[in-house]
């Protein structure tokens, strides 16, 4: 797509150089040549708001996208939105969508790191129907289980040796905010209201009780 002040395109495939002369020809005429540094793989996670830094366009199995209220959690698999992760097979041609079966994965070893933590990747290649967009499928690592409440956390791609930018973050979050608790000591005999211990009582069959915790139905 162009613009007045912006053009965007694809890197033809078949560019193999370290750098190559780049023109911009109109109607007006052309530009001078600019030089363009295209290696092997140069791994980019697209943001949000367009810039270098912030949130990264990552989603969840439903496609949503991860923010602050609705973050990531540890265990679950979440999409990265990236670009740069070099050559695929099977091989797809210049300006192609990306087919959906088989999927073109990448050629390179790829890793992800959130907040310097390993992370697995499930999946690393074209997203189908798409040209030019990466998707890395990413576990949550189980370090971020216990994390009291959501948390932006830095977020790099490493393709064949070559990491991203590291300002670009994911929100990651609590997976025990949703567990059913019962809180110790929760539960109470319903007309006295004498606190018992959860596990013990005491309680009478066929009382009325109270049950005090967390989660313990949907929110109305």
């Amino acid at each position: 797509s162009d613009r007045p002040t912006q053009i965007n395109f694809q890197v033809p495939w078949e560019v193999t150089a370290t750098s190559n002369p780049l023109i911009v020809t109109t109607p007006g005429g052309s530009s001078a040549a600019y030089t363009l540094t295209t290696p092997a793989v140069a791994p980019g996670v697209f943001t949000t708001n367009g810039t270098v830094t912030g949130p990264g366009q990552i989603m969840h199995a439903d496609y949503s996208l991860v923010t602050s209220s609705s973050p990531a959690v540890a265990g679950e698999t979440v999409i990265v939105v990236c670009t740069g992760l070099g050559s695929v097979t099977p091989t797809v041609s210049d300006g192609a969508a990306s087919p959906s079966s088989p999927a073109a994965q990448v050629t390179t070893s790829v890793s992800v790191s959130i907040g310097g933590i390993p992370a697995t990747v499930t999946f690393a290649g074209l997203a189908p129907g798409s040209v030019g967009y990466n998707w890395v499928d990413v576990v949550i690592p189980s370090f971020f289980a216990t994390l009291a409440n959501p948390e932006y956390l830095s977020l790099q791609i490493t393709a064949g040796g070559v990491s991203s930018t590291s300002l670009v973050t994911i929100s990651i979050g609590s997976n025990t905010s949703s567990a059913i608790k019962v809180n110790s000591g929760g539960t109470v005999n319903g007309a006295s209201f004498a606190l018992a211990s959860a596990a013990n009582g005491p309680i009478a069959p066929g009382s009325l009780v109270s049950i005090f915790g967390s989660n313990l139905a949907p929110s109305v």
